[in-house]
C-alpha cells in the first residue's frame, strides 16, 4: 500500500478496513458511485464525515470524468450491470462541476465513495476502505482457505494497527 494512501487512511479513520477489491472498465454514458439510494438524506447528513473512502488504481490510457459536489447531492440510484450504482436522472449542473482526468501513464485517484464518476476509457482496479462499524454494501472480500493467502493476510494486517482487510475464508474444496 502506498505510503500516501496510508497515511490519508490513519488520519481519517481511527480504524479502516479493506471492504472491496475490484475491476471495472468504460461503460460510456453511465454516471456512476459506490453509495446505495440517497435521495431521501438531507444536505446536513450529506455532509457528515466520509463514510467511505475508494482507491483507485488506473490503467494506461484511461479518461475518467469526476463530477466535483454530486458527493453533497441527494440523488437516486440503482444498481447497475457492472455492480456500482448508476445515477438515475441527472446531476445538478448548478452543484455539480464534470472534471475530466486523462491518464496516459496511469494513475491513482482517492475520492469519497459518494462522488460519481462515468468511465470513459480504460479501467481501473478499486479498492474500498471504510471506518469500523460503518454500513456498506461491498460486505467481505472472500478468500481461499490455503496456507499461502492466510500468510498473505497476516502480512498485510500487520502492516498498519489502524488499517485491517474484512474477508472471510472460503473451503477451496467448494
Amino acid at each position: 500500500m502506498s505510503q500516501r494512501v496510508r497515511h490519508l487512511l490513519e488520519s481519517m479513520y481511527n480504524k479502516s478496513y479493506l471492504r472491496m477489491c475490484e475491476s471495472w472498465g468504460a461503460r460510456k454514458g453511465s454516471v456512476n458511485c459506490f453509495a446505495r439510494l440517497r435521495e431521501e438524506l438531507q444536505l446536513s447528513q450529506l455532509r457528515r464525515k466520509i463514510p467511505s473512502l475508494v482507491v483507485q488504481i488506473w490503467s494506461r490510457h484511461s479518461r475518467v470524468t469526476f463530477y466535483s459536489g454530486s458527493q453533497l447531492q441527494p440523488l437516486k440510484t440503482r444498481q447497475s450491470p457492472n455492480m456500482l450504482f448508476e445515477i438515475e436522472g441527472n446531476l445538478d449542473p448548478d452543484n455539480t462541476e464534470p472534471i475530466q482526468a486523462n491518464m496516459e501513464s496511469g494513475g491513482i485517484s482517492i475520492l469519497d465513495s459518494r462522488l460519481c464518476f462515468t468511465i470513459e476509457e480504460g479501467s481501473a482496479i478499486m479498492f474500498g476502505f471504510s471506518a469500523e462499524g460503518e454500513n456498506v454494501q461491498a460486505g467481505n472480500i472472500r478468500i481461499e482457505k490455503v496456507p499461502e493467502l492466510e500468510e498473505m493476510v497476516n502480512q498485510i494486517n500487520a502492516v498498519s494497527e489502524s488499517i485491517a482487510m474484512d474477508f472471510v475464508y472460503m473451503n477451496p474444496d467448494r
